[in-house]
């Protein structure tokens, strides 16, 4: 990932929130030398001690799973945040326009997770998406037999993070009157993804 000084978040905190805020991700690794990519929820998991891991599961017959069965496979999750087109006509002087985004790239090594590790993962997953719904729903309201028979579709997987790159572009190197112009142009958008990133600007610590 291309990421230039002024745009590295500030610290692995805002990573994070990123992460958990945005967790649909892109995953992707190599099988039998040809990329591949599946789209899906990913768990932030993170240690007493602060290493970091992400959980997910894919379908058995998706091919990306023979690279998750390789622990010496190394694959990729990307996250991406609000993201948006910023007009040239917000500006106070002439210049091209661009588009502002927040992504992160996290590298991992994958474990395959089976039996109680995969019913705990799916679990922790099932209860933090039904968090807060008025007719909240349990794994274990499930009947065990079924439950096992749905499992048995699925390939479960940690990965063990190695490396996380990650830019912020929220317009920081613009001066303070475009920036607040552009704050103020993406607050007034109908689109909920203008006003995320409008937000996300008006919280960051870096802009020059």
């Amino acid at each position: 990932m291309y990421v230039p000084l002024i745009f590295r978040p500030e610290s692995s905190a805002a990573v994070r929130k990123l992460i958990q805020n945005y967790p649909f991700a892109t995953l992707t690794g190599q099988v039998e030398g040809k990329l591949q990519a599946v789209h899906l929820p990913l768990l932030l998991v993170e240690t007493e001690s602060g290493e970091w891991f992400l959980e997910g599961h894919i379908a058995a017959g998706n091919n990306l799973q023979e690279a998750l069965r390789n622990p010496a496979s190394s694959l990729l999750a990307i996250f991406q945040g609000p993201h948006a087109y910023v007009s040239s006509s917000w500006y106070t002087h002439e210049n091209v326009p661009t588009w502002n985004y927040m992504a992160a790239h996290v590298h991992g090594k994958p474990t395959v997770l089976s039996g109680e590790d995969l019913y705990q993962h799916l679990r922790e997953m099932v209860d933090q998406y039904e968090e807060g719904r008025a007719q909240r729903f349990y794994l274990e309201q499930m009947n065990p037999k079924a439950l096992a028979g749905q499992m048995k579709g699925i390939v479960g997987f940690r990965l063990a993070v190695e490396e996380v790159e990650a830019t912020f572009k929220l317009s920081q190197n613009r001066n303070e009157t475009d920036y607040g112009r552009i704050i103020a142009q993406l607050e007034a958008s109908q689109d909920p993804l203008d006003q995320a990133l409008a937000e996300a600007m008006k919280h960051s610590t870096q802009k020059k």
